[in-house]
């Protein structure tokens, strides 16, 4: 059974739908990457999961379920049971999570005495001992300072602990390495890393770079206009992608490797949600379009190189 089982997701935020029947699955102690371009509903498929979606935001799900247990039926009081000491969110600007009146410790504390039995003095002793793991130097004295004294990859090793202090099964991290420079992006990703193999957490991975995900996922899920339109196995989808955007979100990529004279960009705009969309939502981008792409949305297919797709070009039209 998967850590976090969710089928045809829906958010509606006013004559907008935004997430439009996702489906996604994340194992225990394995990395599910969600990919896809700005605007393509990522994000707010993570705050649903945590139930933090604005007040006007209308939430429909096939089936919620996690470790076992079905969450659609749980009110606020019990969400704020699971928050933080089952399910744990990294969010993308750690210098906006943070609280700019408190110490880093007294966050951490805080959240451990909310979540935990622990007295304030052992919550106290568990940031510093988790700031120390995460690899923070002289952690004692950095959970006395203040956010704005720390750097960005202080913060987010900082967000990272508030995020496992009280043990959580599941982490979901929305562009935890955003602002970061190279070095340090390394050292989270190989943190958050660390976490998923020594403590079995299951981590859904939210970002729009590809080299991110290809060290870090185990699992793939590429994201356009509110649909997951390809996902698999992360080398698979990128040796072989399956779906015209998938491409085309690899040929836009810059490479270290080759020499190239221009990125290949990608052509027109992603669809108006507030509309209705019969077919395919990449249809006017994309170079393969048929007529049929723009007419019927074609059925998820499980195709021979073992990712599961959602385009025409692996259908037989009538």
């Amino acid at each position: 059974m998967s850590l976090l089982s969710v089928r045809d997701l829906h958010i509606h935020i006013g004559d907008n739908h935004l997430v439009r029947g996702v489906d996604l699955a994340v194992e225990r102690g394995e990395c599910l990457a969600l990919v896809g371009e700005s605007g393509s509903g990522k994000s707010l498929t993570a705050l649903s999961l945590m139930q933090l979606l604005p007040s006007h935001a209308r939430l429909e799900h096939g089936e919620w379920l996690f470790d076992g247990q079905d969450m659609r039926s749980l009110d606020e009081k019990a969400w704020r049971k699971v928050r933080a000491r089952r399910i744990a969110m990294v969010f993308q600007n750690p210098m906006t999570a943070l609280n700019p009146t408190m110490t880093i410790g007294q966050q951490i504390a805080e959240v451990i005495c909310l979540h935990t039995s622990m007295s304030r003095r052992e919550a106290r002793q568990r940031a510093i001992d988790l700031l120390e793991r995460l690899g923070i130097v002289n952690a004692p004295r950095r959970a006395k300072q203040y956010p704005f004294e720390l750097s960005g990859g202080m913060l987010q090793r900082a967000v990272i602990a508030m995020a496992v202090a009280c043990g959580p099964s599941m982490l979901i991290a929305d562009e935890p390495t955003t602002a970061l420079d190279v070095t340090v992006q390394a050292e989270v990703l190989a943190l958050l890393q660390e976490l998923c193999r020594d403590e079995g957490l299951g981590l859904l991975l939210i970002t729009h770079d590809l080299g991110v995900v290809e060290a870090m996922a185990k699992h793939l899920a590429v994201m356009y206009a509110g649909r997951i339109v390809e996902s698999g196995e992360c080398a698979r989808v990128l040796s072989q992608p399956a779906h015209p955007y998938t491409r085309a979100l690899q040929a836009a990529m810059p490479s270290l490797g080759e020499a190239r004279e221009s990125l290949q960009g990608i052509a027109g705009t992603p669809p108006d949600l507030s509309r209705q969309i019969p077919g395919c939502a990449f249809a006017p981008r994309c170079p393969q379009a048929m007529n049929i792409c723009v007419r019927e949305l074609p059925q998820t297919r499980l195709i021979e190189t073992g990712q599961c797709t959602e385009c025409w070009l692996w259908e037989k039209p009538e």
